[in-house]
C-alpha cells in the first residue's frame, strides 16, 4: 500500500464539483486503459468548464494517473487496483472483475473539501459506505448507483448484489442515477428509489431516460445512434446531468441536455484518448 497523494492545488478550497470512487484498470484488446466513473467525470468536466475535485483509490500499478494531474485529486493508495474486463455482445455488456482496491475512507479527503457545491458519489464496486457518504455536507448530492448494485460470483463474473448500507445511503441523496439494466431483477427496489429520492433518473442507453420527480415519471427520448463502445456512457450522462441540474433546478432540462451531450461525447473518436496508458 502506498500513501495518499495529492495532485493539483486548492486542497483547502470548497469544491464546485467533487467526484468520489475507485479508479480502475479496464482491460481492452491491446492492454488496458484507465477507467471508473471518476475518470470519465474528469473528461466531462473539462468540456463543461467545471473545476473537478477527485477522491479516488488505486494501486501502484496505476499510481496517480496523468489524467488527474490537471485537476485537484486526492488518491488513496491500495495494494491492488480495481480491474474489470468488459465484454460487449450484441449491444449488451457483461463484466468480469479481477481485483478490487481498498474501500475509500474520509481520511483521504482534505478537510476543506467537506462542503462541495456538487457531490457526485460514483462507486464501481461497493467502495463507498454510509460513513463516507454522511461525512460530506454538499449543496447537491447525486450518485450513480451501479457500484452499490454489484457483486461477483466465484468466477469473478459481475452480478446483481446490494451494498449493506444502500437503504441508508439513498436517504442522503438528492439525485439517484441508474441504468434500467441495473435493476431489471429488482423492480421493488426501483419503486422504493422513486419514493425515497427526490429525483431519480433511469437511463435507457440510446432510448433516452426516464425522470422521476416526487414519484412522477416522464420519458426523455434520445436520437438512436450507432455507438461501438458504450463504456462510460452512463458516467458521461450523469456528470452532465448533475452539472446542468445544479444550474437550472429543472430535471427535464438536465435530462435533455445530458442525453445530447453524452451522444456527442461518445461519437467523438478522441473521447477516450486521455484514458490510454
Amino acid at each position: 500500500m502506498f500513501e495518499t497523494t495529492h495532485a493539483g492545488v486548492n486542497l483547502g478550497e470548497a469544491p464546485s464539483y467533487l467526484v468520489a470512487g475507485h479508479t480502475t484498470r479496464d482491460l481492452v484488446e491491446n492492454g488496458w486503459r484507465i477507467g471508473g466513473s471518476v475518470a470519465y467525470a474528469v473528461l466531462v468536466s473539462r468540456h463543461l468548464g467545471l473545476e473537478a475535485f477527485v477522491v479516488s483509490s488505486c494501486g501502484s500499478d496505476v499510481g496517480a494517473p496523468s489524467l488527474y494531474h490537471t485537476v485537484n485529486a486526492s488518491i488513496q493508495g491500495s495494494q491492488e487496483t480495481t480491474t474489470f474486463r468488459n465484454l460487449e455482445t450484441e449491444g449488451r455488456r457483461t463484466q468480469e472483475i479481477l481485483a478490487v482496491a481498498d474501500p475509500l475512507t474520509t481520511l483521504t479527503v482534505p478537510a476543506g473539501w467537506k462542503n462541495p457545491n456538487i457531490l457526485h458519489l460514483a462507486p464501481v464496486f461497493q467502495e463507498l459506505d454510509e460513513t463516507f457518504v454522511r461525512w460530506f455536507s454538499p449543496r447537491l448530492c447525486g450518485a450513480t448507483l451501479q457500484g452499490w448494485l454489484r457483486a461477483a460470483d466465484d468466477a469473478g463474473r459481475v452480478k446483481f448484489g446490494l451494498h449493506r448500507d444502500l437503504e441508508r445511503i439513498v436517504q442522503c441523496l438528492d439525485i439517484a442515477i441508474f441504468s434500467w439494466h441495473d435493476l431489471i431483477t429488482d423492480i421493488k427496489l426501483r419503486e422504493s428509489l422513486f419514493r425515497m429520492v427526490p429525483v431519480c433518473v433511469e437511463t435507457h442507453g440510446a432510448g433516452g431516460c426516464v425522470v422521476a420527480e416526487k414519484g412522477r415519471e416522464r420519458a426523455v427520448t434520445s436520437q438512436p445512434l450507432a455507438i461501438e463502445d458504450s463504456t462510460g456512457a452512463g458516467d458521461v450522462f450523469a456528470t452532465a446531468f448533475l452539472a446542468r441540474y445544479f444550474e437550472s433546478g429543472d430535471p427535464m432540462e438536465a435530462a435533455r441536455f445530458a442525453n445530447e451531450f453524452a451522444a456527442g461525447m461518445l461519437l467523438d473518436p478522441d473521447f477516450r484518448k486521455d484514458l490510454s496508458v
